[in-house]
């Protein structure tokens, strides 16, 4: 299981399973599934790590656009 805490502390930690953070490239060939953004390349230029649909499949996200 890994453990991702967002740039703040005060943030939750999500943790991500197995099932949802590892990719089938080809049959016997499994690799993590997380993009590396590049450091200085994301919304806040901080973004190193991308999270994208594979992880979030599964998963109820809830965003809290008034804050």
């Amino acid at each position: 299981m890994l453990s991702v805490r967002m740039r703040e502390r005060k943030w939750p930690v999500w943790r991500i399973l197995g099932a949802n953070s590892m990719v089938q490239v080809r049959d016997g060939v499994l690799c993590l599934g997380f993009v590396d953004g590049g450091f200085g390349r994301g919304f806040d230029r901080g973004l190193d790590q991308g999270m994208g649909g594979h992880q979030l499949e599964d998963n109820l996200l809830q965003l809290d656009l008034a804050n």
